[in-house]
């Protein structure tokens, strides 16, 4: 059975101090728009490295909240989901059951929501292709909503989202409880 989306609740913007970060390691932004925390990140490579050495895209949804410190929205990435992928090497979706598999993951009741998704350009760089950017604009285009894309042949990350009706890079950061 298919998930349905029956209505969205909408969220009031919470005021809360960024935790202290990092910079992500295969990123070049000094700026801070995303906050990932260190086992999502990590689940991230390695799930778009693992699929990268069959020579395929991956991608998943990332889950969290969003919030505003001094005057300026960032999104906070707490863990990421994903299920099984029809994919290539230069194209990548959910199957039928890995939509299935997302929604149960979803349905855990976490209060956490989809703040944006991930996928990869395994040997291509990061940037936004015009697919990417249809599906950013469709899907993710709330002022919170991160794309992040992954190279994991070139060690390269980098976090987008929809800005007056552009799609622009943004800055992001690793948190780490350690």
């Amino acid at each position: 059975m298919m998930p349905r989306v029956i209505r969205e609740k909408k969220r009031k913007i919470k005021i809360l101090r960024p935790p202290g970060i990092a910079p992500m390691k295969w990123s070049t932004s000094t700026s801070t728009d995303i906050v990932i925390h260190e086992e999502a990140a990590s689940e991230m490579i390695t799930h778009c490295t693992e699929y990268a050495r069959e020579g395929l895209e991956a991608m998943g949804f990332m889950l969290g909240d969003f919030y505003k410190w001094e005057g300026s929205l960032y999104t906070d990435v707490v863990r990421v989901v994903t299920g099984d992928l029809d994919a290539s090497h230069s194209h990548v979706r959910f199957s039928e059951a890995g939509l299935s598999q997302v929604a149960a993951e979803l349905d855990h009741g976490t209060g956490q929501i989809i703040v944006g998704w991930y996928h990869s350009h395994p040997g291509f760089g990061c940037f936004m292709s015009s697919t990417d950017w249809n599906t950013q604009q469709k899907m993710f285009s709330r002022p919170y909503h991160i794309a992040v894309v992954v190279d994991p042949i070139n060690r390269e990350a980098q976090a987008y989202r929809i800005s007056n009706g552009e799609v622009v890079s943004v800055g992001m950061g690793v948190y780490s409880k350690r």
